[in-house]
């Protein structure tokens, strides 16, 4: 029974885990990539699958006008499939050619601005590797989790707690 109950723990301990460092991970790559880059003037169309904005190189003290459009994907409405969508994005510098880019949703982590552009045409809050700071894994997730894990982590101290301090007969 001991056993069962630090395997139960083990488990529950990890997927945690798991779910900090994502969210973690999110977490600093925005932070770097806000930190690197900045949009301003953002304009969109009514059906908000192009817009542009004035991108900033903060490290390289360049600015850009910013064109990005959703030119795929299937938006059912609430539950977009986002693995269907692709995006353009064209940086128009004073000093150069434009550069024009194509890339998948999975491919818009690098470089950072493709995900900070990529947020303007998607109809629902996109992370930059995942979307574990946007939804709840499950609808009960914010009631079971905080009071859940509460609840296990004191009962299973006061299990091991009893079983360890027991007065000797």
């Amino acid at each position: 029974m001991r056993r069962l109950i630090l395997a139960v723990a083990l488990a529950i301990g990890l997927v945690s885990g798991y779910f900090v460092f994502l969210i973690a991970r999110e977490e600093i790559v925005a932070r770097n990539a806000y930190a690197h880059f900045g949009i301003s003037n953002v304009h969109c169309d009514s059906s908000a699958t192009k817009c542009s904005a004035e991108l900033v190189d903060r490290v390289r003290s360049k600015r850009y006008a910013a064109t990005v459009e959703r030119i795929a994907g299937r938006d059912d409405g609430v539950w977009p499939q986002l693995e269907t969508f692709r995006y353009r994005i064209t940086l128009d510098d004073v000093h150069s050619n434009p550069i024009v880019s194509e890339f998948n949703f999975a491919e818009r982590a690098t470089p950072r601005y493709r995900g900070i552009l990529a947020k303007l045409v998607t109809p629902v809050g996109i992370g930059f590797y995942s979307q574990v700071t946007n939804y709840w894994p499950t609808l009960l997730f914010p009631i079971v989790f905080p009071f859940g894990s509460a609840v296990a982590s004191v009962s299973i101290l006061c299990l091991f707690a009893r079983r360890r301090f027991r007065p000797a007969l």
